[in-house]
């Protein structure tokens, strides 16, 4: 059985310091080259609702990547999410509900509907044995087609201010903190809780145990098939969160939205160290990895880097961490003591 510590990839090992020296270096480039532009209240409020969006992914596709598996769906939930969040709240208000209550039930719902798009993942994966990149692939495409269906390429608008304040960037933020988005304290609370859940809890240690080895330990007592439903419904539930934050920072329910988002979100977790073999990761890195991914489009846009060159140099970094991750395995395997066997 092969066991990997999480105790190596804590701050307390140092892995994250790279990372968080890598964002210091970013936002130091960025600051001296345009000043001006970076400390304004709505630039900072700006990549902080980035970094929450791409964070709220990240974290979910971490604990999918951590049991070894992948979810490519969540840019298109985003869309589709995003649609029906806006929809709903729409037809609620029509109805006669009061925008408060009719934004709650809007959102709710469509957080439920996402994690059952993850615990249809789940059952395929689980029970018809079909590989994680083909079903999360096939959600990918129709996902997306389900929105353009629904609005028949058309946006949803004409949304309530209470629903277009949940995620607003550049005007909703937390008083008397004009740098931070409601978003940003969304992503702060989900971001510990998923840490306390990783860190500990018996399931989390169970989902690195799945990562691990998941035949050692399903004969440890491990349910493996329960563990992989609750990654994937979180995953896609988080995806739904990002679609309705997404929607309302652009007041419009948009089929459009979300395009290559979870390439994104693989990207960040990777960066933050967390190993596509599953096993190995942190939320720590994960959000440091998001800041990261959040940080480079924006940045480009301060420093005036033609836009052609930001879709270059995003993909780059994906190739890169890709890159990275298998390194790192690499450099783990031939390290003696990194191995048990049992």
């Amino acid at each position: 059985m092969r066991v990997q510590s999480r105790r190596q990839f804590t701050l307390t090992g140092r892995p994250e310091s790279g990372i968080f020296l890598a964002l210091v270096v970013m936002v130091g480039v960025v600051a001296a080259l345009n000043p001006k532009a970076f400390f304004q209240s709505y630039s900072l409020n700006l990549w902080l609702f980035s970094l929450s969006l791409y964070g709220i992914l990240a974290i979910g596709e971490m604990l999918v990547v951590l049991t070894g598996g992948i979810d490519l769906s969540p840019g298109s939930l985003i869309a589709l999410t995003g649609v029906l969040s806006a929809l709903a709240v729409k037809a609620l208000v029509a109805g006669g509900v009061s925008p408060v209550p009719a934004v709650a039930i809007a959102v709710g719902a469509t957080l439920v509907a996402g994690a059952l798009i993850g615990l249809g993942h789940a059952f395929y994966i689980n029970r018809l044995g079909v590989p994680p990149f083909i079903i999360t692939l096939g959600t990918l495409i129709i996902a997306r087609g389900v929105a353009e269906l629904i609005t028949r390429g058309s946006t949803i608008s004409g949304l309530p201010e209470e629903f277009n304040a949940i995620g607003a960037n550049g005007s909703a933020h937390v008083p008397g903190l004009p740098f931070l988005p409601v978003a940003g304290v969304i992503f702060a609370v989900i971001a510990v809780a998923a840490h306390l859940l990783a860190q500990k809890t018996c399931l989390g240690r169970q989902i690195y145990a799945v990562g691990g080895n998941a035949e050692a330990a399903r004969l440890s007592g491990v349910n493996v098939e329960r563990v992989r439903a609750f990654c994937y419904a979180a995953s896609a539930a988080a995806a739904s969160l990002a679609g309705v934050l997404y929607a309302s920072s652009v007041t419009i329910g948009d089929p459009k939205a979300g395009l290559a988002y979870e390439l994104t979100a693989i990207a960040a977790v990777v960066i933050g160290g967390t190993s596509l073999m599953g096993g190995v990761g942190t939320v720590p890195g994960t959000v440091l990895g998001a800041a990261i991914m959040s940080l480079l489009p924006l940045g480009l846009t301060y420093i005036r880097v033609e836009a052609w060159w930001q879709s270059i140099s995003t993909g780059a970094v994906v190739v890169l961490a890709v890159t990275l991750d298998s390194l790192r395995r690499r450099r783990r395997e031939r390290a003696p003591g990194r191995r048990e066997q049992g």
